[in-house]
């Protein structure tokens, strides 16, 4: 994804700037993600999400686990595995997450998503929000529309919980859900975040 340097010094720099960048730099870099894999749809041969045989993903601040056939694009100019990473099927699927160690207005977030796919299919999407990703409560969007051509289908969220916010993107091709579907709801239902202070064990 080829975006604006600022983002990754909001992410990595100091907190002011982290709360006042984040909710622009990544429904950009979102949009950017959900374009480049449009492209990549043509010719692509999906697979069904091995959910049989999970990887775990496990850093300080968080856990999930993900299909076996998925993998992480640490290519990406903007891959930091504690702040911002996608995964991605071997179709043109892919849950892009980033966690920040501040609070972010979930619904602030929301309206920059809406926005910005809204921009990116080139027609007002169909919009229907919700408020819960595996076990958090917070803000979320489901989008339905088309990028260059494709139909798909987005779901966007963001919370703030265990003194971080974190912030999900996932995109799917419509015509390709039945083969993806286990594989996101994989990541939604294993997704776990670390307090920085966990209680100490009895």
């Amino acid at each position: 994804m080829k975006n604006s340097r600022f983002g990754v010094l909001a992410f990595l720099g100091i907190a002011v700037l982290i709360a006042a960048g984040l909710a622009k730099f990544l429904p950009r870099n979102a949009a950017k993600e959900a374009e480049r894999k449009a492209l990549e749809f043509v010719g692509a041969e999906g697979q069904k999400a091995d959910t049989a045989h999970p990887r775990t993903l496990e850093r300080k601040g968080f856990r999930l686990e993900y299909p076996s056939n998925w993998k992480i694009d640490e290519k990406d100019e903007d891959y930091d595995p504690d702040r911002m990473f996608s995964i991605e099927s071997p179709g043109s699927a892919f849950v892009m997450i980033a966690m920040v160690p501040v609070k972010v207005d979930p619904e602030e977030h929301m309206k920059g998503q809406i926005d910005s796919f809204a921009n990116l299919m080139g027609a007002k999407p169909s919009v229907a929000r919700f408020e819960t990703y595996g076990r958090y409560k917070g803000k979320g969007a489901s989008l339905k529309g088309k990028v260059l051509g494709v139909p798909v289908t987005v779901k966007a969220f963001a919370c703030f919980a265990e003194g971080a916010t974190a912030l999900v993107v996932q995109q799917v091709p419509d015509e390709d859900i039945g083969l993806e579907k286990d594989g996101l709801d994989l990541i939604e239902k294993s997704f776990v975040l670390i307090p920085k202070n966990p209680p100490p064990v009895p």
